[in-house]
């Protein structure tokens, strides 16, 4: 699925208005149009079920800073990983020298985790979904050494990271954090205090960067002065909140069976 932005054609009368570069303009626009990979469009996989809900959270985390609270199994990691790979594609290395973000350096993308088996069941679910070539995928947890990481963010430009990775190698300027244009944090509601996501995030806009946010939570908080924690500390400009109650969930929510078994002490 695809949104495009139409063309305008503009009058103008003036004399001395320049007709080269408003053809030059029109054949970059032609070009865009036709150009499968160019920023007037994204992309939605066709490869899972479309859920209303899904695309509408998607939509609005592409465009904006956006904390996604759904139940767990209700689909935060496809609408991440929708973002994601538009991302990847507006963001190439021409691109990037263009708007001045790096010469002949793409855009990186970061979908950071905070535990290993997070980091990668993450990294599976998106090959699965969107199918991006693996050369340009990496996972690197404390397991990976600090040079070895050093090149990785050189070379590769999707990473699949722990929160204290990112976090020590912004601190270390391994990370070409000017190069971030999509970062991920799944689990957000850890992110209080000097958590890792909390203190990424200072160091990452301090620099600053032109950088897309998505924050991932099934467990939000209870109370409004939690959630709003969150979201200052993240940098949050939107929330998508479901629950297994609103009409656009329901349908795809499983009915449970609860049997209470009660366990003597001793």
């Amino acid at each position: 699925m695809t949104s495009t932005v139409p063309f305008q054609i503009i009058d103008d009368d003036d004399d001395e208005f320049d007709w080269e570069a408003a053809v030059r303009e029109i054949d970059a626009s032609c070009e865009r149009a036709n150009n499968p990979s160019s920023t007037t469009t994204w992309i939605y996989p066709v490869n899972v079920p479309l859920r209303d809900y899904q695309l509408a959270i998607t939509k609005t985390a592409l465009f904006t800073n956006t904390l996604v609270a759904l139940p767990t199994g209700l689909g935060k990691t496809l609408t991440a990983a929708v973002v994601m790979y538009n991302y990847f594609r507006w963001f190439p290395d021409d691109l990037m020298e263009r708007y001045g973000l790096g010469k002949k350096c793409s855009g990186k993308i970061v979908f950071a985790a905070p535990s290993r088996p997070l980091v990668m069941q993450q990294i599976e679910a998106w090959h699965n979904i969107v199918g991006t070539p693996q050369e340009w995928t990496i996972d690197m947890t404390g397991q990976v050494c600090p040079t070895k990481r050093a090149c990785f963010w050189k070379t590769k430009r999707v990473f699949f990271v722990t929160p204290q990775v990112l976090e020590k190698d912004i601190q270390s300027g391994t990370c070409l954090a000017k190069h971030l244009v999509c970062l991920v944090m799944d689990e957000a509601h850890r992110a209080s205090g000097n958590y890792s996501y909390c203190v990424a995030i200072r160091e990452v806009l301090a620099i600053p960067v032109q950088l897309r946010i998505s924050a991932l939570t099934a467990t939000p908080g209870s109370k409004q002065p939690a959630v709003q924690h969150i979201i200052d500390n993240l940098q949050i400009s939107a929330l998508e909140y479901r629950s297994e109650s609103d009409p656009d969930v329901i349908p795809y929510v499983d009915d449970r069976k609860i049997e209470l078994i009660e366990v003597a002490l001793g």
